[in-house]
């Protein structure tokens, strides 16, 4: 790795440990110290933006680019502080104690089968085999290794090599099998079974649970989001999205049920479990149920990011859905929860940054409708400091650009709200709702500018005919609403005096472009 690499990986992986209780003092000290050296000599550098959360990619390329602009690559000490950190680490994991649910050594024989074998800790391998002969298969089945961590287990038909040690299910060192090797963990099976489109009971999945602990209900659900190639983009989106096919929904029933009893019975729910639930709850629409595990998620750790930015955008969401319905207060009450939330998002995530400026924005817009002038000029600001901020770390993000046009637009300043809805569709050329909320900036302008109303109709003009010719493709807008584009279309094709129609003062197309 280059120099910087090597300080960011030491600065990431000192500040993930000492988060924890049980590091070593040594290893606390020997990150303090190259801490402390980036504050004496790097003072602009903010090494503390990891701390909360080592793992964001967002805050981790935040310091880099901060620790390259700085030279911190050609502080010698600086570099040898952070190896001897990784050193350090390095050295703690070997130290550990190695835990194996089944250990063989120097065998032979005809086949060799095992089936639930559990192993716990964090050098735990739940079956380990060195210099065996076998003349016929080799079959493992329910084998889970697991430490408490978040980190998931691995199979390996070879020894790690150096670094920090994870759970291994199965690890084969010089085996000859003369048939196949078959190494198969409980949360394969199921996933198996799911790909062939059956589905596992929660009944079977609660028995698991109660008897490998907590972390199997986590990878499960885990393999399941990524079966369905979910993710933060893909849910905040789900109006586009088809419904999930009915095994898979099916599936994600008996999950929450499975959930639900073993939580009965007095096992826990992982964190990281509850937010994969809310990701397949809300999938399959049950947003009720969505919500109420992304707060089990943070209520067990007032930390998790991607937790809060969940509940933010799904209570914008469905305010969203009331403020169209004219349900005043109760998108109110879904705001206000969107607000905190949003506000224990990462601070430096562009994408977090827009959705808190989107639910400002959404705030102005129920305050406006509620006679609450002031309330909405205070929410307009917030969502304008929002997303200029969020143009700063981000200003190739096309969602970012719409937004502050749609802010700029509501307080009136139409030439830089036209700007933004411009570069949000250079950046985005098949952006609908960029080119709805532009064309009626236009129209915007046909009445702020008369001397010059004829350009602004024949602009506003093109951007209706690309609307409509974008709009069938997008759910966002309604055959209703298509209708109308098209209808307007050929209002402003006839129009020949500006009091014959009106300028269009409908609502901006609440949408993030991913």
């Amino acid at each position: 790795m280059d120099p910087i690499s090597i300080i960011v990986t030491a600065l990431v992986t000192g500040a993930a440990a000492a988060l924890k209780p049980t590091t070593e003092q040594a290893i606390k000290d020997a990150y303090a110290s190259v801490k402390g050296l980036i504050q004496r000599r790097f003072g602009r550098v903010d090494v503390a933006v990891l701390e909360t959360d080592p793992a964001s990619k967002a805050r981790q390329a935040v310091v880099q680019e901060d620790l390259e602009k700085a030279g911190a690559g050609q502080d010698e000490e600086l570099l040898s502080k952070a190896k001897a950190l990784l050193d350090a680490i390095q050295a703690h994991a070997s130290d550990m104690p190695e835990k194996v649910g089944l250990d063989l050594e120097e065998i032979k024989g005809a086949s060799l089968s095992a089936e639930r074998i559990l192993a716990e800790g964090s050098h735990a391998t739940g079956v380990k085999v060195k210099g065996a002969d076998i003349k016929g298969d080799i079959t493992f089945r329910d084998v889970t290794a697991r430490s408490g961590e978040e980190t998931p287990p691995k199979k390996s038909l070879e020894p790690t090599a150096g670094g920090a040690q994870v759970p291994t299910a199965v690890q084969l060192t010089g085996v000859s099998a003369g048939g196949n090797v078959s190494i198969n963990s409980t949360v394969e099976q199921f996933v198996t079974k799911i790909s062939e489109k059956q589905y596992v009971d929660s009944r079977t999945i609660t028995q698991n649970v109660i008897v490998f602990g907590p972390e199997l209900m986590e990878q499960i659900a885990k393999k399941l989001v990524e079966l369905q190639g979910l993710n933060k983009p893909i849910i905040q989106i789900l109006s586009e999205e088809p419904v999930p096919e009915q095994h898979i929904s099916r599936q994600i029933t008996e999950m929450i049920a499975a959930q639900r009893e073993v939580v009965a019975k007095d096992v826990p729910t992982t964190p990281q479990a509850s937010y994969y639930l809310g990701m397949l709850a809300a999938y399959n629409r049950e947003y009720d149920a969505a919500l109420e595990y992304f707060r089990q998620a943070v209520h067990a750790d007032p930390e998790f990011t991607d937790a809060y930015e969940a509940i933010a955008w799904l209570q914008q969401y469905r305010a969203t859905e009331s403020l169209t319905m004219g349900q005043y207060d109760q998108a109110a009450s879904c705001l206000a929860e969107a607000h905190e939330a949003g506000i224990h998002t990462d601070p430096v995530n562009p994408d977090a940054l827009a959705l808190r400026g989107y639910i400002a924005k959404t705030q102005a817009q129920v305050a406006e409708n509620q006679h609450q002038l002031a309330e909405r000029d205070r929410y307009y600001g917030e969502a304008a400091r929002m997303f200029e901020y969020a143009a700063k770390l981000d200003p190739d993000n096309p969602s970012v650009q719409n937004g502050l046009g749609n802010v700029q637009h509501a307080q009136g300043n139409l030439d830089a709200a036209i700007t933004a809805y411009s570069r949000a569709i250079e950046l985005a050329p098949n952006y609908t709702a960029a080119h709805h909320d532009l064309a009626l900036a236009y129209e915007g302008k046909m009445y702020a500018d008369p001397e010059n109303a004829a350009k602004w109709r024949y602009k506003a003009l093109e951007s209706w005919q690309e609307t409509y010719e974008l709009a069938p493709q997008d759910p966002g807008f309604s055959a209703d609403y298509i209708l109308f584009i098209g209808q307007r279309i050929q209002q402003l094709k006839t129009l020949t005096g500006l009091d014959s129609v009106k300028p269009r003062s409908g609502r901006h197309r609440d949408r993030r472009q991913n």
